[in-house]
């Protein structure tokens, strides 16, 4: 996104904004991301570990997300370089609107996640 139109101030408030937005949206697929699988894999509650079939499950699941994750974001990234391709110019009153925090989110999850590895 291109900020130049701005002054210094409102460039650091809508930077501020951009990144708030971002971790708003990463906080929101991790918290989905742990919902889904403590709903799907935690079934003994009878002891505060983890079972080792509650442990697969949960890895499991997460690399199920991830995968998903990866692919979407493979599949949003071949529909930008194809939209890229294409030279008819768009004002900016006609640019289709995308997600972009929720796909960098999306990433800096994915990111987070396989390090914990």
């Amino acid at each position: 996104m291109d900020f130049s139109q701005f002054n210094a101030a409102e460039q650091a408030q809508m930077s501020k904004a951009i990144e708030q937005k971002q971790l708003d949206d990463f906080m929101r697929l991790y918290s989905g991301l742990v919902e889904r699988c403590f709903n799907a894999c935690a079934q003994d509650f009878t002891s505060k570990a983890l079972t080792s079939n509650e442990t697969t499950c949960v890895q499991n699941c997460a690399d199920k997300f991830l995968k998903h994750s990866e692919r979407v974001g493979a599949r949003f990234a071949e529909h930008n370089a194809g939209a890229s391709r294409q030279a008819v110019p768009l004002t900016t009153a006609d640019s289709p609107r995308t997600n972009e925090p929720a796909v960098i989110g999306l990433a800096l999850m994915y990111n987070y996640l396989s390090g914990l590895r």
